[in-house]
């Protein structure tokens, strides 16, 4: 467990810059696959869900007159086409985390509960 302990979905890169031991440490494909797992992730992101399309444009409306103002407010949810495409994404990258079973076991496990916990949310 001491070879994963610094390595987390997506380090930030400002850290790693001064960690070239970090980066040495990683396959290239490794850091490739870690960052598609960190991008899926990013796609399925509740708060950007939760806040209103036209937040910024009905609060000043609302500033002006806060009590004769009630806003309706319009939400943009991901179609059924955006929600497969992530879904297969998932299973893509479920897929290829078996070429990492040998090499890097504890690994694969890892990133395929990653990826479990992102479907999860779809």
């Amino acid at each position: 467990m001491d070879d994963i302990k610094e390595y987390l979905i997506n380090p930030n890169p400002f850290v790693l810059q001064n960690k070239t031991e970090d980066l040495q440490k990683w396959t290239q494909e490794l850091r490739d696959f870690d960052d598609a797992v960190y991008k899926v992730g990013k796609k399925i992101n509740l708060s950007s869900l939760l806040k209103p399309d036209n937040y910024s444009s009905l609060l000043d409306s609302f500033i002006r007159n806060p009590h004769g103002y009630n806003p309706i407010f319009v939400y943009h949810f991901p179609s059924n086409e955006k929600i497969e495409s992530i879904r297969n994404t998932l299973s893509e990258l479920t897929e290829k985390s078996h070429q990492f079973e040998q090499q890097e076991a504890l690994l694969a496990k890892l990133y395929r509960e990653k990826l479990t916990e992102i479907e999860s949310k779809l």
